[in-house]
């Protein structure tokens, strides 16, 4: 891959990366934690249905995944960074092949070429 490619690419990387981490830090101070006495402004917990605190919980939940997919994607972004900087970018890291510019263009943080990605998720 040409240093120009690389440049971009690692710009692109850099932006998504800012932005990813900027959003994990809000929704970590915004969502975790806050329980729906919280969230509502009651006073007493005693006006909170049982019905209202399973919805709070699986609020919670979903939260906490979103957390985990977003802190993934963060990871994920890192190492295509680290690629970058080590001259393995576009390289498929289980065959060594190229990876596909327009698989770079919708994942630029790609790891596997198409072929490998369709036979990790087929197992």
């Amino acid at each position: 891959m040409k240093a120009k490619e690389l440049k971009i690419f690692k710009a692109i990387l850099t932006k998504e990366r800012d932005k990813t981490s900027k959003g994990l830090d809000e929704k970590e101070k915004n969502s975790i934690g806050k329980s729906l006495k919280d969230s509502s402004g009651e006073v007493s917990s005693y006006k909170v249905h049982m019905a209202d605190l399973a919805s709070d919980n699986a609020e919670e939940d979903t939260s906490l995944d979103l957390l985990s997919s977003e802190e993934k994607l963060l990871k994920q972004i890192q190492k295509g960074l680290k690629r970058i900087e080590e001259k393995a970018y576009g390289k498929c890291t289980k065959c060594g092949q190229d990876i596909s510019m327009k698989r770079l263009k919708a994942i630029p943080y790609a790891e596997l070429c198409h072929i490998c990605q369709e036979k990790e998720e087929q197992g």
